[in-house]
C-alpha cells in the first residue's frame, strides 16, 4: 500500500491509526487508495524521532487495532502495519468480489 508507505515516511511522521477495508478504496484501475484521515495522528517535535507515539484514548476499529495498542496505548508504523495485514487477510478470505458493478444493486438485493 503506497498510501501507508508515504504516510509513515513524511517528516514528521503521520500514522494513519485506522486501516480497515472500508477506508481502501479502488480506482478504475483496481489501484488501491488509502482513506479516511480522520484519526491520523502527526508526530510532534518531540516525537520526530520516536518509533511510537503516545497517546490516552486508543483508537481505530475493533478487530483492526493492534492488540499491544490496547494495552500500552503506543501507536507505530507497526500498528498500521498490523491493520494493513488484517485489511490484506480479510480481502483474501473474503468470498465477494472487491469489485462490485454499483448500478448493478437493486433496492431488493439490499433486503
Amino acid at each position: 500500500m503506497d498510501g501507508i508507505i508515504y504516510l509513515h515516511e513524511l517528516r514528521p511522521r503521520v500514522l494513519h491509526r485506522d486501516v480497515k477495508p472500508s477506508n481502501v478504496l479502488l480506482d478504475g484501475n483496481g489501484a488501491a487508495r488509502l482513506a479516511d484521515t480522520g484519526l491520523a495522528k502527526v508526530a510532534t517535535e518531540a516525537q520526530a524521532t520516536q518509533t511510537h507515539f503516545s497517546t490516552a484514548l486508543v483508537r481505530g476499529t475493533p478487530g483492526f487495532v493492534d492488540p499491544l495498542i490496547v494495552n500500552g496505548g503506543q501507536h507505530s508504523v507497526f500498528t498500521d502495519g498490523y491493520a494493513v495485514g488484517v485489511t490484506v487477510l480479510m480481502a483474501r478470505a473474503s468470498s465477494l468480489t472487491p469489485l462490485v458493478n454499483i448500478s448493478a444493486i437493486t433496492k431488493s438485493s439490499l433486503v
